[in-house]
């Protein structure tokens, strides 16, 4: 809204769509921040391998080093 100072003119879609012309395209957002807790995902029902995973990997702490790389 104009009005307010905020436009959708500096925005990546907007950006997007006057270099390519798209007229539907999909935004991913996403962050850094960890969770303590990691969610496991269920095997496919047609795998047939509906063992639990034995070990699931935690993600690390977010540091400028772990950015970096």
């Amino acid at each position: 809204d104009k009005r307010d100072g905020m436009s959708r003119e500096g925005s990546g879609r907007v950006a997007v769509y006057k270099l390519t012309g798209l007229i539907r395209s999909y935004t991913l957002e996403c962050n850094y921040n960890s969770g303590r807790l990691v969610n496991t995902v269920p095997a496919r029902v047609r795998d047939g391998n509906n063992k639990p995973q034995g070990h699931m990997f935690t993600p690390p702490k977010y540091t400028p080093t772990v950015f970096e790389e």
